[in-house]
C-alpha cells in the first residue's frame, strides 16, 4: 500500500470517529432527556400531602444525575473528535485535496451553537430538579411526614397553607409551563441536529468523492500513432491522430486511470448493422493501473469497418463508470469517459 491509500485510509477512519461520536451523543442526550421529560411530569403529579415524598426526593437526585451525565459525555466526545477532525484538515493539506472539506466546514460552521443548547437544556433540568427537591423537602417538614413515618405512626397529613402558595392550580400552572419550556428546548435541539446531521452526511459523502477520485479507474482503447500521412490527409474522413493498438494480432485495453478496474466489461457493435458483422463481448476480472490486457478481438475483425465499443466497469469501491470509444477502421474518433448515474459505494 503506497503512502496515499495509507493517508487516505487514515482519513477515512478519522472522519468516520468524528461522526460515530455525534450519533452516540445524540442517542444518550435522546434517551436522557425522554426520561427526564417524563420523571418529571409524573413526580409533579404527586400531591404536596402525600407521604412519598422522600421518594421524591431520591426520584429528583436520579434526574439530576441523568441531567449532569448529557454534558459529561458531551466533554468526553469533544477530546476525542476534534482530534479526528483536526487530523482529516492535515491529511487535506498534505495531499492537496481540490474540496478540502474539513477545512471549509472549519471555518464556516458556527462553533458552540450545539453546547450552547446542550447547557441550556441541563441547566433548565437541573432548576427543575432543584426545585422539586426543595418543594419536596418543604412538603415534608410543614406536613410533619418524616416524623411520623420515623416513628411509625399513621396519621393524616395537613395539607399546605394557602398561605404558603401551593396548591393545585399552582402545580398545575407550574407543571405546564416546564412542558412548554421543555418542549421548546427539545425543539431548538431538533433543530440543532438536524442541521449537523445534515452537515455530517454531505461532510461524508463528499468525503467518499474525494477518496473515490485519487482511486478513479479509466478503460481504454490502447493507442499507436497513426501516419502523419493519413492523419494530414484525413483518411477514412477523420484526422485523428492515433489508432488502435493490437500486439499479436489482438485489441489491447489499458487502465489510465489513478486506481484499479474490476469486472470489466466490453462490447464491440458495428455502427453499421446492415454489415451483419460479429459483436464481440466479454469480460475480465481486473486491470491494475497502467496495467495492459489483450482481449479476444482479433484485429482482422474490426479492419475496414466502423465500431462502437463500450467498456463497463467498477473501482474498487464498487462505483460503475462507463468508457465508451468510437472506431474508424482502427482509428480512434472519440472516446468519452462517464460516472453512471446512481452507482453508489458499496
Amino acid at each position: 500500500m503506497s503512502e496515499t491509500d495509507k493517508a487516505l485510509a487514515e482519513y477515512e477512519q478519522a472522519q468516520s470517529i468524528g461522526q460515530h461520536s455525534d450519533a452516540v451523543f445524540h442517542e444518550i442526550a435522546a434517551i436522557a432527556w425522554g426520561a427526564n421529560t417524563l420523571l418529571l411530569g409524573f413526580i409533579l403529579e404527586v400531591p404536596c400531602d402525600s407521604p412519598n415524598q422522600r421518594l421524591v426526593i431520591v426520584a429528583a437526585i436520579i434526574g439530576l444525575l441523568i441531567s449532569v451525565y448529557v454534558p459529561f459525555v458531551l466533554r468526553l466526545i469533544k477530546i476525542g473528535q476534534p482530534i479526528a477532525y483536526a487530523v482529516c484538515r492535515e491529511i487535506e493539506k498534505e495531499l492537496q485535496l481540490a474540496h478540502k472539506l474539513n477545512t471549509k466546514i472549519y471555518e464556516k460552521y458556527p462553533a458552540r451553537w450545539g453546547q450552547a443548547a446542550v447547557w441550556m437544556i441541563t441547566v433548565f433540568f437541573v432548576l427543575s430538579w432543584g426545585g422539586v427537591i426543595w418543594n419536596a423537602s418543604h412538603c415534608l417538614s410543614i406536613s410533619g411526614a418524616g416524623k411520623q413515618e420515623m416513628a411509625g405512626v399513621v396519621s393524616s397529613v395537613q395539607p399546605l397553607p394557602a398561605s404558603f402558595g401551593v396548591s393545585t392550580i399552582h402545580l398545575d400552572v407550574v407543571n405546564t409551563g416546564i412542558q412548554v419550556l421543555l418542549l421548546l428546548g427539545l425543539v431548538w435541539y431538533t433543530v440543532e441536529t438536524r442541521r449537523i446531521r445534515k452537515t455530517s452526511q454531505k461532510q461524508f459523502a463528499l468525503g467518499q468523492d474525494q477518496v473515490e477520485a485519487t482511486l478513479r479507474p479509466c478503460i481504454a482503447l490502447s493507442t499507436a500513432a497513426r501516419t502523419g500521412e493519413d492523419a494530414i490527409l484525413a483518411v477514412d474522413g477523420t484526422d485523428s491522430t492515433v489508432v488502435v493498438r493490437c500486439p499479436e494480432g489482438l485489441v489491447q485495453i489499458e487502465n489510465i486511470g489513478v486506481g484499479p478496474a474490476i469486472n470489466v466489461r466490453y462490447e464491440f457493435r458495428a455502427i453499421n448493422p446492415e454489415n451483419n458483422l460479429a459483436h464481440p463481448t466479454g469480460y475480465v476480472a481486473g486491470v491494475s493501473v497502467s496495467g495492459t490486457f489483450l482481449i479476444p478481438v482479433a484485429r482482422a475483425l474490426i479492419v475496414g469497418h466502423d465500431f462502437n465499443c463500450v467498456f463497463d466497469y467498477e473501482s474498487v469501491a464498487h462505483r460503475k463508470y462507463r468508457t465508451k470509444v468510437t472506431l474508424r477502421n482502427l482509428v480512434i474518433t472519440d472516446l468519452r469517459f462517464e460516472a453512471l448515474p446512481g452507482a453508489k459505494p458499496a
